[in-house]
């Protein structure tokens, strides 16, 4: 497989079939919406209230899989229709000098967001077509945040096969320290 940069993204091609790209990504400009702050306290009630589903789409994701060390990503829903959990920081994610991979809270939204796609208004499985991320603060090194998933800048329901999510990352003291924006297909 080849990477091809273009004017305005970049194209993945196999050698074999170079005019007919296997995927082509473009350049985003998110919208991110903002929503009221959540306690962590109340995240981590909404987690307990995660959908165990037999069929979880992928058990041993790191992010919000079954196994005991992922990241327990575990959304529920709230009472006004937003999904949340809290999230730790994990240890892995932190160099020697305290500094801590965005890559991990990217991972953490992004499937906050995918069980609110998933599951508000109805069970439907889904992946990931769009995702960018804001960091706002730096987030902490083994701090505890509340992970809040809701329709964003989008209608509530399903287009069809397409919807659409916002994300936030409060801390203890209730500051937005990352927002999301993600576009989702149905299987």
């Amino acid at each position: 497989m080849q990477l091809i940069a273009l004017d305005d993204g970049w194209n993945l091609i196999d050698p074999a079939e170079p005019d007919q790209p296997v995927l082509s990504a473009t350049r985003w400009d998110a919208v991110y919406a903002d929503t009221d702050a959540v306690s962590v306290a109340v995240a981590a009630e909404a987690g307990k209230r995660f959908p165990l589903h037999d069929d979880h789409p992928v058990p041993v994701c790191f992010s919000c899989g079954h196994e005991p060390d992922s990241m327990q990503v575990h959304s529920g829903e709230l009472p006004n229709g937003r999904w949340a959990t809290d999230w730790t920081v994990p240890d892995w994610a932190v160099d020697a000098d305290g500094k801590v991979d965005e890559g991990a809270l990217w991972a953490a939204i992004d499937c906050a967001q995918a069980w609110y796609a998933g599951n508000a208004g109805g069970r439907r499985h889904s992946v990931t077509v769009q995702l960018a991320v804001e960091v706002l603060v730096p987030l902490v090194a083994g701090a505890t945040y509340a992970l809040v998933a809701w329709n964003g800048t989008y209608p509530r329901d399903w287009d069809g096969r397409k919807r659409g999510a916002g994300g936030a990352a409060f801390a203890h003291d209730g500051t937005c320290v990352a927002r999301s924006s993600s576009f989702w297909i149905a299987v």
